[in-house]
């Protein structure tokens, strides 16, 4: 007579088989899903998204070359993308013929001497604090401080930040 090893009956082991492959496919959706949901939020929790802000302080028109200077110590301190780039009346009004070359007559409507001076610099974080900007805030030669949030991910591109 021949060997026959002992075992389930025929029929009866496949059910137990597929039993086991649908509890694993279960358990691997399961950790996908987790996966798919979870870890993207802890990760951006953990590592917050960073934005650039864009940075302008407005000088008024009759400083001194003392209050220019005061500004410009008062920002040195600011983490920057690449560094506080200061801009007289002269390289405004150049920028201004760059950006609007295709309307002549608003250019000829403007001299240099109606624009302000400003310095400017871009930082990245993922909060703006305003409370960076004390130093400079009160000081007699800055007319106004404007903060543009910039992301791709919005519209507009550009967005105010409210300082007080």
């Amino acid at each position: 007579m021949p060997y026959a090893p002992a075992g389930p009956p025929p029929g009866k082991r496949p059910w137990r088989i597929a039993a086991v492959v649908a509890v694993a496919a279960l358990l691997v959706g399961a950790g996908a899903t987790m996966a798919a949901f979870v870890l993207p939020g802890l990760y951006h929790r953990l590592n917050p998204t960073e934005y650039t802000f864009e940075v302008s302080v407005w000088l008024k028109s009759d400083i001194s070359v003392a209050d220019r200077d005061a500004v410009r110590s008062g920002l040195a301190g600011i983490e920057t993308v690449d560094g506080v780039r200061y801009e007289s009346r002269e390289q405004a009004y150049e920028r201004l013929k760059r950006l609007f070359e295709d309307s002549p007559e608003l250019v000829e409507s403007v001299t240099p001497d109606l624009l302000p001076e400003s310095f400017y610099f871009e930082t990245e974080r993922a909060e703006f604090d305003c409370g960076i900007l004390d130093p400079v805030a009160d000081l007699p030669a800055v007319d106004d401080i404007t903060v543009m949030k910039v992301s791709i991910e919005t519209s507009p591109p550009r967005t105010p930040v409210e300082c007080g």
